[in-house]
């Protein structure tokens, strides 16, 4: 097997990593590169922008900048939907968390089921539809404890 080595050849790549030389580097030269670490080293080079940026890449820096923008502020808005939808789950619980005992459990229930209810949606319009409705029905639920003195 490829993974197994004698104690010898451990014991030469312990010596060349004090001496800071690389000897898996030295057995490629030697044996020539398998279809497998071929493979790997192209999937590794697609993380370094340096070769994204270099003149075989079909697009010029002037068009890749503008494109990583838009993907950026698409993440960025992604996240911040993210975390309003966790907002309001974390603010329907505090609510609930104020009303009486014997329909607390329940309350938590149906907040719980709302929101698995909708986790998959991938509509941000509607998500945004979504939040706005939630906050609402957490506002009318806040009057309601606070009218009955909760």
């Amino acid at each position: 097997m490829d993974y197994q080595r004698s104690s010898s050849e451990l014991k030469e790549d312990m010596a060349d990593d004090k001496k800071g030389k690389d000897k898996s580097s030295k057995k490629k030269k030697k044996n020539g590169a398998t279809s497998e670490s071929k493979h790997e080293s192209e999937y590794k080079k697609g993380f370094r922008p340096v070769l994204w940026l270099t003149p075989d890449f079909p697009l010029q820096t002037e068009e890749l900048l503008p494109l990583l923008d838009i993907l950026a502020n698409k993440v960025k808005a992604t996240f911040i939907l993210r975390a309003r939808v966790l907002k309001l789950y974390r603010q329907a619980l505090r609510v609930a968390h104020r009303a009486p005992t014997n329909v607390r459990g329940e309350l938590r229930q149906t907040i719980r089921q709302e929101n698995e209810k909708n986790q998959n949606c991938d509509d941000k319009q509607k998500i945004r539809f979504l939040i706005s409705e939630g906050l609402e029905r957490v506002k009318t639920l806040d009057e309601m404890l606070n009218m009955q003195g909760h």
